[in-house]
C-alpha cells in the first residue's frame, strides 16, 4: 500500500470522516477519472505536485473545473518559481505515481495547499495517492482532514475559459 493512501487512511478514520475508496483502471488524467465515475468533472478536484527552484515541495488543489493560478501559488506559499514537477519527481520526491497525486498525506516536509472552492463542494472526488481508485468524500469532512494535516487554504484558481 501507498504511504500517502495509508496515512491518508488512518485519517479518515481516526476523524471518524464518511468516505468511500472505488477502485478503476488507472487514471492519468481528472477527466479520465471522470469517465470511471461517470460523472462530469463536478466535484472532481486537480490535485498537482509542484517543484520550486529552490526545492520546495508543494501539491495544490483545485476543483475539476478550475485551473491552477501558479502566480497564486507563487505568493500564497512565498516561493520563487513553482514549476509542475516531473512524472520522475512524483515518485522520488512525492511518492505518488502520475496520476496519483493526493490533496493530502505526505511526508514531512510536502507543503499542501487548497482553493477554497474545493471546500465548498456537497461532495467531491479525489485521488487517495494510487492511480486506479478515487475517494469520495463531503466538502466537510474534507475541510477537516485538511485541517488535520495543516494543508493551508486560499484562492489558487482561475475559472476555466
Amino acid at each position: 500500500m501507498s504511504p500517502v493512501l495509508e496515512r491518508l487512511l488512518h485519517a479518515l478514520v481516526a476523524l471518524s470522516c464518511d468516505f468511500h475508496v472505488r477502485f478503476h483502471d488507472a487514471a492519468l488524467t481528472t477527466e479520465q477519472a471522470a469517465g470511471f465515475e461517470a460523472s462530469d468533472l463536478t466535484g472532481n478536484t486537480k490535485c498537482l505536485a509542484l517543484r520550486d527552484k529552490d526545492g520546495a515541495r508543494v501539491v495544490a488543489t483545485v476543483c475539476g473545473t478550475s485551473r491552477l493560478d501558479l502566480e497564486a501559488v507563487r505568493a500564497a506559499l512565498d516561493l520563487r518559481r513553482p514549476r509542475m514537477a516531473s512524472a520522475a519527481e512524483l515518485g522520488s520526491q512525492f511518492g505518488v505515481e502520475q496520476g496519483g497525486v493526493a490533496p493530502v498525506g505526505y511526508a514531512e516536509g510536502v507543503v499542501t495547499v487548497v482553493d477554497r472552492a474545493v471546500l465548498t463542494q456537497e461532495k467531491i472526488l479525489i485521488s487517495p495517492g494510487v492511480n486506479d481508485a478515487t475517494l469520495e468524500i463531503s466538502g466537510k469532512d474534507f475541510a477537516r482532514l485538511a485541517d488535520h494535516f495543516g494543508t493551508a487554504v486560499t484562492t489558487i484558481s482561475r475559472c476555466e475559459a
